[in-house]
């Protein structure tokens, strides 16, 4: 496994251990990250994703597979369960209509939301 494969082998272990600050470890301060649910962020803020999603997702299960990578570009496929996560959030909305474009756009606000409001709590990611 080369040092880029391994980084992010690290960093989906992590991910499954909810370990947080494993995962941090592995960014660069200026990482752009952007998933479905948050669609462009950027240093502390991704960093901070990754704590607040570990510290609450305490029923969180996480699958990888094929890490590929080379010297400026690598990946992963990685799995969990959104539509979980949208159905605990949303209630008996979420269960209906969790995959609606208007659902995921409450989706991706109300996660925004929280985000924004744990960063405040968390001011080593301000």
């Amino acid at each position: 496994m080369n040092p880029n494969q391994q980084l992010i082998h690290t960093f989906y272990t992590a991910f499954q251990e909810r370990d947080y600050a494993g995962m941090i470890a592995c960014y660069h301060d200026d990482v752009r990250f952007s998933d479905p649910v948050f669609t462009d962020l950027r240093g502390a803020q991704a960093k901070a994703m990754w704590h607040m999603l570990c510290e609450r997702g305490q029923d969180l299960q996480v699958a990888f597979r094929d890490v590929t990578a080379n010297e400026r570009t690598g990946q992963a496929h990685y799995t969990f369960d959104l539509w979980r996560w949208t159905r605990m959030a949303l209630g008996p909305m979420g269960v209906l209509l969790g995959w609606s474009p208007l659902v995921q756009g409450r989706v991706r606000g109300t996660a925004v939301s929280s985000l924004h409001k744990f960063i405040v709590k968390h001011p080593e990611y301000q």
